[in-house]
């Protein structure tokens, strides 16, 4: 009798080969065809790393640094970061916006890509989310308008201008 001895390499390969061809064949996590995704919670639902899919998308500007070059925008179901060096010249916090372009990632930090960005209108501003300290360091809520309660600590002014300080919070 003869045994086989298979190893855990071999058996690691062979499992994330069925893996993929299951994702490719099956449509895990991928958006179908070429409709624009419509909301962040879509994006979110998206692999981190994914081919670009169209974007069109409604909701309001709540950061924007033109210094840093950095732009958060939220819609009623989460926040987003906008990658283009161009949209913090473009946009403004508060602004209502239509975005249309592609998504550059997707989940726990959906980036979009813009091409276009339009006023908008009858978009209900974003509320702050009462974030408890899990949830912030689980990063649920990233780039999403947050309201904490804590002791400000260390004020001051950093080498660009900035206020900094630290927020001493729950535990």
């Amino acid at each position: 009798m003869k045994l086989r001895v298979v190893s855990a390499a071999a058996l690691l390969l062979t499992l994330i080969i069925v893996i993929s061809l299951c994702n490719v064949g099956c449509g895990l996590n991928r958006h179908s065809g070429a409709e624009a995704i419509t909301t962040v919670e879509q994006i979110r639902r998206l692999p981190r790393v994914t081919p670009q899919v169209p974007v069109r998308i409604r909701g309001t500007i709540t950061y924007s640094d033109t210094g840093l070059q950095q732009v958060f925008f939220q819609d009623s179901t989460g926040g987003a970061r906008i990658e283009d060096h161009m949209a913090s010249a473009q946009v403004r916090y508060a602004e209502q916006m239509e975005l249309t372009g592609s998504v550059a990632s997707g989940g726990m930090g959906p980036a979009i890509a813009i091409v276009e960005t339009h006023e908008a209108a009858n978009i209900d501003p974003p509320v702050p989310v009462h974030a408890t300290m899990a949830e912030l360091r689980s990063g649920s809520l990233q780039y999403q308008m947050v309201e904490i309660e804590g002791v400000s600590l260390s004020p001051g002014i950093d080498h660009s201008g900035r206020l900094t300080f630290t927020l001493r919070a729950g535990d």
